[in-house]
């Protein structure tokens, strides 16, 4: 065999065994780059001046393969404070300190498997000047870091902001106090008066007809008026006058 024909076949060996390599599913399935997706959710549909905030990012790989060294950023939207960033053990997190202001990111630990998911949450504090305005969140996204580039980054997230409402301070109601009325003034009501009774004239005794008028115990003087005589008095006075007569008489003789 000639040398020529001898290399030909060496070429010809290490082309079919570097097909056969490469075409080794397991082998195609790590050279298969994972598909990313990230959202940003947040809260409520509008936050409220003075108050905390909280953004919810859920980063995704929908395979086929594993992502590794792999970052998720999210920066926080201008008017707000104090930015704290959730910590997750599969991933190491980076944040600004609370007073200042920069990216909150979160890088792959170890490789996170297809079809699986992982959340984390940014809390802010919304300025008070914000009222009546919008945080308007638009940088944020997927840094695949062995790529060197952005894999994705999402469209800008507008959320409203309102003006506190106002504080309500609870005022005691008074206590009611029921004042005892006074005892009322005893009234003495007047005795009633009889009227005065009219005593009828009394008729004069009508004499009966056939009958011995006895006679009266009641004289009449000769002024009218009528005295009242004691027969046993008028008596006994006679019988005085008899016998002091009597013994004058004899002792006269």
């Amino acid at each position: 065999m000639s040398k020529r024909s001898l290399s030909l076949s060496l070429i010809f060996i290490l082309l079919i065994s570097t097909l056969a390599i490469f075409s080794h599913p397991a082998l195609a399935l790590a050279q298969t780059p994972p598909s990313l997706e990230m959202s940003v959710l947040p809260q409520a549909k509008y936050a409220v001046a003075g108050q905390a905030f909280t953004y919810t990012v859920v980063m995704t790989n929908t395979g086929p393969g594993p992502a590794q060294e792999v970052m998720v950023f999210v920066t926080p939207p201008p008017g707000v404070t104090q930015i704290q960033a959730g910590q997750h053990p599969a991933w190491f997190t980076s944040a600004p300190a609370s007073n200042e202001t920069g990216k909150v990111a979160w890088a792959t630990l170890s490789p996170m498997a297809a079809g699986t998911a992982v959340r984390f949450e940014m809390v802010v504090v919304v300025l008070p000047e914000m009222a009546g305005q919008h945080l308007v969140l638009e940088d944020y996204g997927i840094v695949p870091m062995h790529a060197g580039g952005l894999l994705a980054s999402g469209p800008p997230l507008k959320t409203e902001v309102r003006a506190a409402p106002p504080t309500l301070t609870a005022t005691p109601l008074p206590t009611a106090i029921t004042a005892n009325p006074p005892n009322p003034t005893a009234t003495t009501l007047p005795t009633p008066t009889s009227p005065p009774i009219s005593l009828a004239p009394t008729s004069p005794a009508v004499p009966t007809t056939g009958a011995s008028a006895l006679p009266s115990a009641t004289s009449t003087n000769p002024t009218g008026d009528s005295t009242t005589l004691i027969w046993p008095l008028s008596g006994l006075s006679l019988l005085l006058l008899i016998i002091v007569g009597l013994a004058w008489f004899w002792k006269s003789r």
